[in-house]
């Protein structure tokens, strides 16, 4: 496998964060949490801790130029329980949303006071969280703050979360433990080779939801590294990951996993699969790629090029000529 490991060292020199990169993030996630201290500090909020969690943060699995920044901020479940004692799950999951839209707007909006900070606002669909823009010369990028509830991981394994991030930061500790430097630079080619194969995040242009970030750091975690991976990659849909243990026969008593193509059980809850929304066209994409670079190794597997536009006057082409392309313009219409 020489020959692979030349390709993948090839690529990373490419992939890889600079060390000025990964500078510039921890710089400002220093300026983040100084003003979210002190303002709390102000305020009398207690909180549990303050720290960068994805791919940019403590897993450190982030591509080259991906700046956008995560970060989260505990709070000790303990302090809030009492108000929540007797209500169902629905009740409250709403009785917590109150509390960290409070927190959103009543602290983290009024911190983010430096110049460089841009456009706070509140965004949730589920969950609330602030996103603000941080420009600065040159340098533009995300930030996304998020509160959840720090919770033991044997709560969350015996009980499961109670919002829909408290898992997270047990996912950042997850992969920051488990995986060494170089498998986490697997994660980065793999990360990339979907990426060029267009089957990753939640808007994948093959299958509509491709092989998110966490799903790609498991894969390297349960196949210890990229080139076993890819070798066993075809038999992924036949054999879930689990460890956990349990066999397909229990796995398919669970009815939340029973209609999941893939599943890849997530550590730290025994009752999540992380490929639960991941489609089968993105796999078999993916798979028929894998299957073609293992066949030809090349680098150029690794590069995102643009999607070729079909030539729909190619009548010989039994698909294209059955093809057609609408295209729809908005008018505005002026009713005075």
């Amino acid at each position: 496998m020489k020959n692979l490991d030349i390709i993948f060292n090839s690529v990373l020199s490419e992939i890889n964060p600079s060390v000025d990169d990964i500078k510039l993030i921890d710089d400002i996630i220093s300026k983040l949490k100084k003003l979210l201290e002190i303002s709390a500090r102000k305020l009398n909020i207690k909180y549990t801790k303050i720290e960068p969690q994805g791919s940019t943060g403590i897993k450190q699995t982030q591509l080259k130029g991906d700046f956008d920044i995560d970060l989260f901020i505990g709070l000790d479940y303990n302090l809030f329980k009492h108000k929540y004692k007797g209500m169902s799950k629905s009740k409250r999951k709403k009785e917590s949303k109150k509390d960290f839209l409070s927190l959103c707007n009543n602290w983290i909006l009024q911190s983010l006071t430096l110049n460089e900070f841009h456009n706070p606002r509140l965004l949730y669909a589920e969950h609330p969280y602030v996103t603000v823009d941080y420009l600065l010369d040159d340098i533009k990028l995300k930030i996304d703050i998020v509160l959840y509830f720090d919770l033991d991981l044997e709560f969350i394994k015996k009980n499961g979360p109670i919002t829909a991030v408290d898992r997270s930061p047990w996912h950042g500790s997850f992969v920051k433990d488990e995986l060494n430097p170089d498998q986490k630079n697997d994660v980065r080619l793999l990360k990339q080779f979907f990426k060029a194969c267009y089957s990753y995040g939640d808007k994948s242009a093959v299958g509509k939801v491709g092989f998110i970030g966490y799903s790609a750091e498991l894969l390297i975690y349960y196949f210890n590294n990229l080139t076993n991976l890819f070798e066993n990659f075809n038999e992924l849909h036949k054999k879930p990951l689990d460890c956990y243990n349990r066999n397909d026969k229990e796995l398919s008593k669970i009815i939340h996993f029973q209609n999941d193509y893939l599943i890849i059980i997530d550590p730290i809850d025994k009752n999540r699969n992380v490929a639960s929304a991941i489609s089968e066209r993105a796999y078999q994409y993916c798979n028929q790629k894998i299957s073609e670079f293992l066949k030809q190794p090349s680098p150029e597997f690794f590069k995102i090029k643009p999607i070729s536009e079909a030539d729909l006057s190619n009548k010989r082409d039994s698909i294209l000529s059955h093809t057609y392309i609408v295209e729809l313009q908005n008018k505005l219409v002026n009713n005075e």
